[in-house]
């Protein structure tokens, strides 16, 4: 592979003006494969060309777009001149031809090595690999960066890190702190303050533009050096947005009905109830989905698109007609033209299935007050992004609330508050003076839907800078905050669970703090939720956090309740024999 460093390769020579993010002019010379291929950039000062890679993930900033790109605009478009940066100098000059890198190197400097990188600094990178834990991003010049799950900005536990990124996929990234024994960055994707220059590169209307002008391209190629029936419907079809046509509904898949068209081209459209599998629908074509090969359409349409777009007009109501995973599609109702909202806040959140704004179908939007993005030369229109507001109420540590329960667990409440939010009661801030001797589970003194005053004590699993998120609050019952423990204490404990390694058993004392009972220290059997007198014996601070290690004896209960026993024999594994007696002194 270009630009891989194997055992003997000398760096490729390179001019005396190189540098890596250097815009560059280049052509393509050798295209074999859809990996890869090689290009000559010409300068000024040698005539000799000099030979340059080109990866599949840098052909373009969007996932979808780099093997079309490969195959049918490089490949065949060989004699012209392309924009470039130079990305890496390795056994090859790796060069890369996305847009937005290109343009953040106009604007901006890249890092030459890693010793150039600056805590702190907002750097452009690739995708590279992508594990649970997190990823691996490729910063200029073979920097490698990683960026832990805790950095990722990811939507609660409802997006996972492969539902959000992409190999491939372009991204900012700010550095947090220099790895100098493993030579890489540790880097951060999370709530990013861009300044400078290079805010709008990361704006959602800008990189929409620059997703819509690639696609409109790729079709262009399609149209003018494809093959085949879809490649002849672009070709005999002028405007193809806005044509008119039926489509035969062959199944549903959640919110879409997929079918095909008269000419047997794949279709899909918004599920409508009114409609079922079988049925031929008339409607209106709005969008091509480029990876499916797909054609979007609409029945919502009362009349034909208007195509002929003004610079300086401007809308007041719009209609949504579908959202698609980066974009809405919507209909303006005074001049009936179509219009592109974005549905993601930056570029790291193009992929995001967890759209920052979300719209429904026939969905009425106000667009009176916002400016749009008029583009003459592929005759599209964006409405740039607006973040909604947030309605969520804040509330404040020590705020008593009225909460509804939604779910009883054995060791926690989980419920509802007046703004959706959501919570938890766990079990140590429901009793203040909970019954050792009776045991009563959660389930026999909560019931769903049951409403309860409860206390503000924090939140959890959210980030103060947040935009998106709602807080998960941590609730109490009890009128005061936990109280401070000391060793000799007698407290109640609730069973949490026996421990696989020492059979111990480990129980909660409040929110955040657990104690451990060695196996010599337990007295009697317990079930999940059950509470229990303990007494404190030490305090342990750890790497893993603080715990106590607790008896569930009574340091000072009468010497008249102590037994005493002599060992004889051991019977079995399982089975000890011993001689009882309340004399200290065996004879």
């Amino acid at each position: 592979v270009p630009g891989k460093v194997t055992f003997g390769s000398k760096l490729a020579p390179v001019p005396a003006d190189f540098s890596i993010g250097k815009v560059i002019q280049w052509t393509v010379t050798e295209c074999e494969s859809d990996e890869h291929l090689i290009g000559n950039v010409i300068t000024e000062r040698r005539r000799k060309p000099i030979a340059v890679a080109l990866t599949r993930h840098h052909a373009s900033d969007f996932v979808e777009h780099q093997s079309l790109l490969m195959r049918l605009d490089l490949s065949s478009k060989k004699d012209q001149q392309r924009d470039g940066i130079y990305w890496s100098h390795l056994s090859y000059i790796n060069i890369s031809m996305k847009k937005i890198l290109i343009e953040f190197c106009r604007r901006s400097v890249l890092p030459q090595k890693f010793d150039d990188c600056i805590v702190g600094s907002i750097v452009p990178g690739v995708v590279q690999n992508i594990f649970e834990y997190g990823l691996f991003i490729d910063l200029p010049n073979t920097i490698i960066a990683f960026a832990p799950h805790k950095h990722l900005d990811l939507y609660g536990t409802l997006e996972s890190i492969e539902k959000k990124y992409r190999i491939g996929q372009t991204v900012f990234v700010r550095i947090l702190q220099l790895d100098e024994q493993k030579h890489r960055c540790i880097v951060s994707l999370k709530s990013i303050m861009y300044d400078g220059e290079i805010v709008e590169l990361s704006q959602a209307d800008y990189v929409l533009r620059c997703y819509l002008n690639e696609k409109y391209q790729l079709i262009e190629d399609m149209k003018q050096h494809g093959t085949g029936p879809l490649s002849k419907f672009f070709q005999e079809t002028k405007k193809w947005i806005g044509f008119k046509c039926r489509c035969l509904i062959e199944k549903r898949l959640d919110d879409w009905f997929i079918g095909r068209l008269e000419n047997g081209l794949p279709a899909s459209l918004p599920y409508d109830a009114h409609y079922s599998i079988g049925d031929s629908i008339e409607g209106y074509i709005i969008d091509f989905n480029l990876p499916a090969q797909q054609f979007i359409m609409t029945i919502d349409l009362k009349k034909p698109i208007k195509h002929s777009i003004n610079s300086s007009q401007t809308f007041t109501q719009c209609t949504i007609l579908c959202q698609l995973s980066s974009y809405a599609l919507a209909i303006t109702q005074d001049s009936n033209q179509l219009i592109h909202l974005p549905t993601f806040s930056d570029l790291n959140s193009f992929y995001s299935i967890a759209s920052t704004t979300s719209y429904e179908r026939k969905q009425q939007i106000n667009i009176s007050s916002i400016i749009p993005y008029i583009s003459e030369e592929h005759n599209y229109i964006i409405i740039p992004f607006q973040e909604k507001k947030s309605s969520i109420k804040i509330y404040q540590p020590n705020e008593i609330i009225s909460v509804t329960i939604i779910d009883v667990l054995p060791k926690q409440l989980n419920v509802k508050l007046n703004d959706g939010s959501r919570g938890r009661i766990h079990i140590t801030e429901l009793f203040d003076n909970p019954s050792t001797e009776k045991f009563q589970t959660l389930n026999d003194l909560y019931h769903i839907n049951q409403s309860l005053d409860a206390r503000i004590i924090g939140t959890r699993n959210i980030e103060k800078d947040s935009k998106h998120k709602r807080p998960v609050y941590e609730l109490s019952v009890h009128e005061k905050s936990s109280q401070q423990y000391e060793i000799g204490d007698r407290i109640i404990g609730f069973f949490d669970k026996i421990d696989e390694k020492t059979k111990g058993y480990w129980f909660y004392l409040s929110l955040h703090l657990r104690g451990y009972v060695p196996p010599e220290f337990i007295s009697k059997q317990l079930t999940v939720g059950q509470c229990s007198y303990l007494t404190i014996m030490n305090k342990i601070i750890n790497d893993k956090g603080e715990h106590y290690t607790l008896t569930m004896f009574d340091n000072n209960q009468s010497e008249s309740n102590i037994i005493y026993a002599q060992f004889k024999e051991i019977k079995s594994i399982n089975e000890f024999h011993f001689n009882i007696t309340k004399d200290k002194i065996f004879k």
